[in-house]
């Protein structure tokens, strides 16, 4: 027994000092990182030796891998941003670090993969129009990039674009307030906007010819439709709060093989749609909450989707109808589909 006692006692002194050492180091390997970045850092703003006052001049004057830091100001930096660098450009306080288009052109355009913008206001954007391109907050021709963390508002275009882009993250960004879409998304694949909230735009997202996309756990409100596809497929629209004034989420023209689940659909206006889908197929629509004053759901030139499992205002003991139209101008609907499975209560969706 005293061997045994001596061993656990050896054994517990290893052990403390294995995780000493082991804390030891990792504080070392993280002071080392600190001390390493400072190198890779240009400061904008504040009164440091050196810092820049123009945030261009710091992009300028970066390499790929660095990031360019931008202080809080009193006033915003009026300025048109081009990135054509892998770089990290974060503000200090998105609600004080505001970055002013002045009414022209885009607030920041992306050219460079693996960009990150963090802890900024991007505000202001101008209205052009070329060849169907919109002035917005943030323009992305690029892949790999990272918006997080944003308030992007008050763009004469819109809030986000992304044209012909693949792999970007969109999340954690306030959208509000911009002329035209919250964010545009064309031929936009493989990518995930998650944890933004939307509001007061003409429409909330328009995707158009996307592919493979997760559009989950959003706010949506205070718009004509929150949720356009045109042309899309194989996406994932998982656990978002919708609200509509027209429709909340449209599907036109070929939107196949989309999954629509855990949703809350809330439209408050009489005799609009909370959900529109047309010459659409083989979508799923399952476990969402449909609560509405008005229509519910309608599908027009569509077959071969599934609705399963959704709550639909109040506890039902028998298969939901869903109306229909064979055909999409027809004026009134001439078909059916069912939920056969209704949900007798709403789904705490959370956020």
């Amino acid at each position: 027994m005293q061997m045994i006692r001596k061993w656990l006692a050896v054994g517990l002194i290893l052990l403390f000092i294995g995780t000493a050492v082991i804390s030891s180091n990792g504080q070392k390997i993280e002071e080392q990182f600190l001390l390493g970045s400072r190198g890779n850092i240009l400061y904008v703003g504040g009164s440091g030796p050196g810092n820049y006052t123009r945030i261009q001049d710091a992009i300028d004057n970066a390499s790929d891998g660095q990031t360019v830091f931008v202080y809080h100001s009193s006033t915003p930096y009026y300025e048109n941003i081009i990135i054509d660098k892998s770089i990290r450009l974060i503000g200090e306080d998105r609600n004080t670090t505001i970055i002013d288009g002045n009414g022209l052109h885009n607030v920041t355009l992306i050219t460079a993969d693996n960009v990150i913008i963090s802890g900024l206001t991007l505000y202001h954007s101008g209205d052009y129009h070329l060849f169907g391109y919109m002035d917005s907050g943030v323009f992305i021709l690029s892949n790999g990039n990272t918006i997080d963390g944003n308030i992007i508002k008050r763009n004469l275009g819109c809030g986000i674009t992304a044209r012909n882009s693949k792999n970007n993250t969109i999340r954690n960004n306030v959208i509000a307030k911009n002329a035209y879409y919250g964010a545009e998304l064309i031929n936009f694949t493989n990518n995930r906007f998650e944890n933004n909230t939307i509001s007061e735009s003409g429409l909330g997202i328009d995707v158009e010819s996307g592919c493979e996309n997760n559009i989950s756990n959003n706010v949506f409100s205070d718009f004509d439709y929150s949720v356009s596809f045109n042309g899309c497929i194989n996406n994932s629209i998982f656990h978002n709060k919708l609200n509509g004034h027209l429709h909340s989420v449209s599907m036109y023209y070929n939107s196949n093989n989309n999954v629509i689940s855990e949703n809350t659909f809330d439209n408050e206006i009489e005799n609009v749609n909370n959900l529109w889908i047309v010459a659409s197929f083989n979508n799923a629509i399952v476990r969402n909450n449909f609560f509405t004053v008005g229509y519910t759901v309608c599908f027009a030139a569509s077959s071969n989707n599934v609705w399963d499992g959704n709550y639909w205002g109040h506890a039902r003991l028998l298969p939901k109808v869903i109306l229909g139209k064979n055909g999409q101008f027809d004026r009134y609907p001439n078909t059916l589909n069912f939920d056969w499975h209704p949900a007798h209560k709403p789904y705490d969706i959370g956020r």
